[in-house]
C-alpha cells in the first residue's frame, strides 16, 4: 500500500545514517537530544509522521550545516524555500526563480550549527505534516586573531512542510525559517 511500507529506507526513521538529536554541531560528529513535548507513541500512522517530521528536519539542517548542495536529497524538486540564513535574502527560491533552490544552495552559505529547542507538528494529510519550531542557528562571523571568527547566536522561529513519496522516503515541500527580534 503506497507510504505505508515497512521496507527499511535510506533516507527515513531506521537508517543507520541518520541521527535521532535535534541539535548538530558542523563537524565535530557531538550531538545532543533536544527538548520538545512527549512525542505521540510510533505505532500509529499519525505518531510515525510526528516523529518523521522532527527526524528529517534535524537531517536537512544538518545537510545544510555540512554541505548544502547535497541537502537536494531531502528537498522536493518543486520545493520553495525562504531562508535568509542560507541565501542573504527573504526572497522565496523554487525551481522557477532567479536564482533556482538549487543555484541557491550550490553558493548558500552554510550555518556552522544549529538547536531546535521546541517543535510542534501538525499533520496535514495522511502523507504530508508540517513542523513549527523555535531554534537557535550558529554563525561563524568575522576573522579574528589565529583565523578564527566569532560564533554569532540567531534566534529563529521556521516551519517546513514535508511529504511523503512513493517510495516512503520524506522530502521537502517549503520551509520558512525568519529570525526572532529581539
Amino acid at each position: 500500500m503506497l507510504g505505508l511500507t515497512t521496507d527499511p529506507s535510506p533516507h527515513g526513521l531506521s537508517s543507520a545514517q541518520q541521527s535521532k538529536t535535534m541539535t548538530r554541531h558542523q563537524g565535530s560528529g557531538q550531538s545532543s537530544k533536544g527538548s520538545s513535548a512527549e512525542a505521540p507513541k510510533t505505532n500509529t500512522i499519525f505518531g510515525r509522521n510526528h516523529a518523521a517530521a522532527i527526524e528529517q528536519e534535524t537531517i536537512l539542517w544538518g545537510a545544510l550545516c555540512d554541505n548544502p548542495e547535497k541537502a537536494t536529497k531531502y528537498i522536493a524538486d518543486d520545493a520553495v524555500m525562504v531562508n535568509p540564513f542560507m541565501f542573504g535574502d527573504m526572497r522565496p527560491k523554487g525551481k522557477d526563480t532567479e536564482p533556482s533552490l538549487k543555484e541557491a544552495l550550490e553558493s548558500g552559505e552554510p550555518v556552522l550549527s544549529f538547536k531546535i529547542q521546541d517543535s510542534k507538528v501538525v499533520e496535514i494529510d495522511l502523507m504530508a505534516v508540517t513542523i513549527l519550531y523555535s531554534g537557535t542557528l550558529f554563525r561563524q562571523v568575522g576573522d579574528g586573531a589565529g583565523g578564527e571568527g566569532k560564533v554569532k547566536t540567531i534566534n529563529v522561529t521556521g516551519s517546513s512542510t514535508w511529504r511523503q513519496v512513493a517510495g516512503g522516503d520524506w522530502v521537502l515541500a517549503a520551509m520558512h525559517v525568519v529570525e526572532v527580534p529581539k
